[in-house]
């Protein structure tokens, strides 16, 4: 059977997400359908992007960090305190261009 990854684990008073990609046709798209996704789990985690304590992108080498930031500020409207931008090479299926986790208080 397919297994389903877990969304969002709370230990204590942090909300630890799982990363949070989509296959679709370019950066854009991806990043319009992940940041809506997570925040979803955010609020079932019984936290916020306010409460966001560090988010991680993992970023296909083909994109350019620049226009991951400008979609990143555009949706999200708080400072974040921790950000971290990594380069990948490739992920589990074709055409994924972006991974993003979050960890937040609760």
């Amino acid at each position: 059977p397919p297994t389903v990854p877990l969304r969002y684990l709370v230990y204590d008073s942090i909300a630890f997400l799982s990363g949070v990609t989509a296959v679709l046709p370019n950066l854009e798209d991806q990043m319009a359908d992940i940041l809506p996704r997570i925040q979803g789990s955010l609020t079932d985690a019984g936290t916020s992007w306010d409460k966001a304590v560090k988010v991680s992108f993992y970023l296909h080498r083909s994109q350019k960090l620049e226009t991951l930031k400008k979609l990143f500020e555009v949706t999200v409207k708080v400072k974040v305190p921790q950000i971290e931008y990594i380069f990948v090479d490739g992920y589990s299926s074709e055409g994924k261009l972006i991974e993003v986790e979050v960890t937040a208080e609760t």
